[in-house]
């Protein structure tokens, strides 16, 4: 029997254990390594050889292998600048509890603003690692957690038109999830970007 690269990425993702958890709990090393396997194997699959019949089974499983490499890597991102953030948040703290009374007016304004900012990039991170669970339908585990054992079977037994479609369907919802967790690392990158500074700025002004 023939190994493809569909098979090989799959049996990755299937070895991961933790790669990509919806629920947001990831070893961060071990989550980078493996997305970027996961990236370069399913980039592989999406050229199946010449003789291969061409199928849109195998174009949406490699595509979703990408996908769920780069949720697993944009989360990883999200809580390395949660640590950053945090520390950031702590000189906030820091500066307000030992010098609260000696600031200058201007000193006092720079801290406060650079904190709406660090507070800002924090709930934008957490928006972003925090787990997605719609209300109604949903793709995958969330999708079978709804279902009956009847329902499920028929699902699961249903023509191939309609599961390239549900493959479809996943790969769509996963696709703007990742894109919307890399909106908003960007959006709190850029915050912090714009709250150093002023924290920065805060010590000198104090001697004013």
């Amino acid at each position: 029997m023939t190994t493809t690269n569909s098979d090989r990425f799959t049996a990755l993702l299937r070895s991961a254990d933790g790669a990509y958890r919806p629920e947001g709990i990831y070893d961060n090393q071990k989550t980078r390594t493996l997305s970027l396997l996961a990236i370069a194997h399913g980039l592989a699959a999406l050229r199946p050889p010449a003789d291969a019949p061409s199928s849109p089974a195998v174009a949406i499983a490699a595509r979703t292998a990408v996908v769920r490499g780069e949720l697993a890597r944009a989360d990883a991102q999200a809580g390395t600048a949660l640590g950053w953030t945090g520390t950031a948040a702590a000189v906030v703290l820091a500066l307000s509890a030992i010098g609260a009374r000696g600031l200058s007016v201007s000193a006092h304004i720079t801290l406060w603003t650079g904190a709406a900012l660090v507070a800002g990039a924090v709930w934008v991170l957490l928006s972003a690692v925090s787990p997605t669970i719609p209300r109604r339908g949903g793709v995958g585990f969330v999708l079978d957690a709804e279902d009956t054992p009847e329902e499920l079977l028929a699902r699961l037994s249903a023509p191939v038109e309609q599961t390239d479609r549900d493959a479809a369907v996943e790969l769509i919802y996963l696709s703007r999830l990742a894109k919307r967790k890399f909106y908003r690392i960007r959006l709190a990158n850029r915050l912090m970007r714009l709250a150093l500074p002023l924290l920065v700025a805060t010590l000198p002004l104090n001697l004013i």
